[in-house]
């Protein structure tokens, strides 16, 4: 029998939040906070072209004391977007977010968004994965606790942990 390889696509959120780019941060992040999500998608004419996270939020209104109904999400979001296809392996995705130092990863066909992983739904699908194969732990992967990957993942009180992390809890 053939090993089954999981896929963007099995982890993936389908249901993701977009604005316009010409929407103000105070308004995007009244939203994020209503649908309890860190991050949103930038749309120009239905197509991706960036994200806004919490953290440009904090870096670069907040900390710079803007006023977020006065900022378009246009001046603060992330771009070129950093995207995965649906088909991709759970592995390329980890090797995506690691390579660039992102935690969320729309996936798109072409220009069409049809759904994000972040880095919760790859530390789900690497546990998943691992039941899958009927293993304990799996050897690398994200870390529970700081959200790194790592190449070597420790369980200790029934999570995945970086060493630093599981030398923290010692």
């Amino acid at each position: 029998m053939e090993e089954r390889v999981l896929t963007v696509s099995d982890i993936m959120t389908s249901k993701v939040i977009t604005v316009s780019k010409e929407e103000n941060v105070a308004e995007t992040a009244k939203l994020m906070v209503r649908h309890g999500i860190g991050s949103v998608i930038i749309v120009e004419d239905g197509k991706p072209v960036g994200i806004v996270t919490e953290k440009d939020i904090l870096d670069k209104v907040v900390s710079q004391d803007k006023r977020g109904s006065e900022v378009k999400v246009s001046e603060i979001m992330s771009t070129p977007l950093i995207t995965v296809e649906p088909e991709s392996t759970l592995e390329e995705a980890i090797d995506t977010m690691a390579r660039y130092d992102i935690r969320r990863l729309p996936v798109v066909r072409g220009d069409t968004l049809l759904g994000i992983v972040t880095s919760s739904d790859v530390i789900r699908g690497t546990s998943e994965y691992s039941l899958m194969k009927e293993e304990n732990i799996p050897s690398s992967g994200i870390c529970e606790v700081c959200g790194e990957y790592t190449d070597v993942l420790i369980e200790k009180d029934g999570k995945y942990l970086c060493p630093s992390c599981a030398e923290e809890l010692d």
